[in-house]
């Protein structure tokens, strides 16, 4: 069973389009945003032009061959022979009157050659053009405003129609109807509440997509799950729990009714992150703004700038709010990182932005990953061009690449670190010192257009003693609970000799922290490790300081 995904409140815009494309002409393209209906409408109009040319005639309706750019040419494997599979598809369009609707336009203009000029949608504009045969298409308004100057003379064939997306209170009246038939003919019923609740969290929490399409699919996925279930009702909580599940967000984040204390949230952080009590305050502040919902839903989450050395916790700052925020329902890691200093050429720039038929690495994993903590890792040493790259996204929370194709920030928390206003050797020491004014040679390295689209320059400082044996304990704290000791019931202890022997021989002035992580894989890990493989069910393991180093003690 699914969801009913017959078309409400189109009936206007459906005859409207039923018009066109049985007209002679009638090459349309439809143009929406995601989630406004264009596959739907478009369908639906379809069907009604294929009755309206069937009646009295003795070869059927008009027909609509539906099918994408790639799968048009897909058989193509030699020179020519994507020409020649264009060639024989018009010659068919041509001889059974029949109408080729792509469900994205854009792909034309990239499959084929190496350009839009040389491209399979340019093959098809002198047919157009002559009247030999008809497309009916699907376009975003961004890539029809990027490639329409790319390709004039295929653009200029068609009936351009503007789909808008529905308004909200529009939109719980599809929803309604469209429950009104899953009840009928599945005997699922929705809840008023959880319609009203489709439409509100999609609203607030789903800004990359467009009504009514997004809040039909929170219903879908409800649906489906009830009828795998054998349930007879949805309410309200099921689809909180699919928002969970799409979003990564938990439920204190999307439900009102909770209290979210700034005390509970700092001890959260600091839990996670030591010595850096600024960031634990910022980040806390993040979210509990955009608990509010109060935050500018025009741009990303947040923007951060984390300064300070190497090693000091920035990306462990980075990952625990991504952990935090979209860790709830997410199977992939909700923490996006893209190392700057591998961009140090503005050649480079489709490495970030994407190139014809490649989104880009980074654009491919945040279409994919929309609600997520995207972390620009040393920023300062990426070429000036990419900071433009970037301005539209910390400002607007969008980037449009060259095709017209965008990728949404408004559900993500961008973070960029750097190690600007840092003296070099003092990420980590003993006895800490005065806090570097950072600020100053931050605003001095970028634009004044660029800084000032940042929220926040959240300092990190150097470690301390007390940060650097807090570190130890909590790395030592993680490797207790690593899957071979929690299977086996095993506790792992470590005395204080032995945390401040890691402390000092993991110190190191221009990494930082990291070092640590390494001693402790090589001088606690390991030999745990063999003594599980010798002793299968030791004792509480303890770690202590011998002649010679570490050693492992069962007690």
């Amino acid at each position: 069973a699914t969801f009913p995904g017959a078309v409400f409140g189109r009936d206007a815009e459906i005859e409207a389009l039923a018009g066109i494309l049985v007209s002679p002409q009638g090459s349309v393209l439809v143009v929406g945003e995601p989630g406004s209906g264009r596959t739907c409408v478009l369908h639906e109009a379809a069907r009604r032009a294929h009755e309206r040319t069937a009646s009295g005639s003795a070869f059927g309706g008009r027909g609509f061959w539906k099918t994408a750019a790639h799968r048009l040419i897909s058989g193509a494997r030699w020179l020519g022979d994507w020409q020649e599979i264009c060639e024989t598809i018009a010659r068919e369009l041509s001889r059974l009157n029949d109408t080729l609707w792509i469900e994205d336009v854009a792909g034309l203009l990239q499959a084929g050659g190496d350009g839009p000029e040389d491209s399979v949608a340019a093959f098809f504009a002198p047919f157009l053009e002559r009247g030999e045969i008809r497309i009916a298409g699907e376009i975003t308004p961004r890539a029809l405003e990027a490639l329409r100057p790319r390709l004039p003379a295929f653009f200029d064939r068609f009936e351009i129609w503007p789909l808008p997306a529905l308004e909200h209170g529009e939109s719980l009246s599809v929803l309604e109807r469209a429950a009104a038939l899953a009840e009928r003919d599945h005997d699922i019923t929705f809840d008023r509440a959880a319609l009203e609740s489709a439409v509100r969290l999609a609203r607030r929490h789903i800004p990359h997509e467009s009504f009514p399409g997004k809040a039909v699919r929170l219903l879908g996925t409800c649906f489906s799950e009830a009828a795998s279930r054998r349930r007879r009702r949805v309410d309200a909580d099921d689809v909180l729990l699919a928002v969970i599940e799409k979003t990564g967000l938990p439920d204190v984040l999307l439900r009102d009714d909770i209290p979210l204390p700034g005390d509970d949230l700092r001890r959260h952080f600091a839990a996670r992150i030591v010595g850096q009590p600024e960031a634990v305050d910022r980040l806390a502040r993040v979210v509990q703004l955009f608990k509010s919902g109060l935050n500018d839903p025009a741009r990303p989450v947040a923007t951060l700038l984390f300064a300070g050395p190497t090693g000091v916790g920035k990306t462990a700052s980075a990952r625990a709010i991504a952990e935090y925020v979209f860790g709830a329902g997410q199977a992939v890691d909700p923490l996006v990182r893209v190392d700057m200093s591998e961009l140090q050429d503005p050649g480079q720039i489709a490495r970030l932005v994407g190139g014809a038929g490649d989104p880009g690495g980074l654009l491919g994993r945040v279409r994919e990953r929309p609600f997520s903590v995207v972390l620009f890792d040393e920023v300062e040493k990426a070429h000036p061009a990419f900071f433009d790259a970037l301005l539209t996204v910390l400002d607007e929370g969008l980037l449009t690449d060259a095709w017209g194709r965008v990728t949404d920030f408004r559900s993500a928390v961008v973070i960029l670190t750097t190690n600007l206003g840092t003296p070099r050797g003092r990420s980590l020491g003993f006895g800490g010192g005065p806090e570097q004014r950072i600020e100053g040679e931050v605003r001095a390295f970028f634009r004044p257009e660029f800084f000032n689209r940042i929220d926040q320059v959240v300092p990190f400082r150097p470690l301390d003693e007390t940060a650097v044996t807090g570190i130890v304990r909590r790395e030592l704290a993680l490797v207790g609970e690593r899957e071979g000791l929690r299977r086996r019931g095993i506790p792992l202890d470590a005395d204080e000799d032995a945390v401040g022997w890691i402390a000092r021989h993991g110190f190191d002035p221009v990494y930082g922290a990291r070092p640590l992580q390494r001693l402790i894989e090589r001088s606690v890990v390991g030999p745990v490790a063999r003594r599980l493989l010798t002793r299968p069910l030791p004792g509480t393991l303890r770690i202590g300081v011998g002649p010679e180093g570490l050693v492992v003690r069962e007690t």
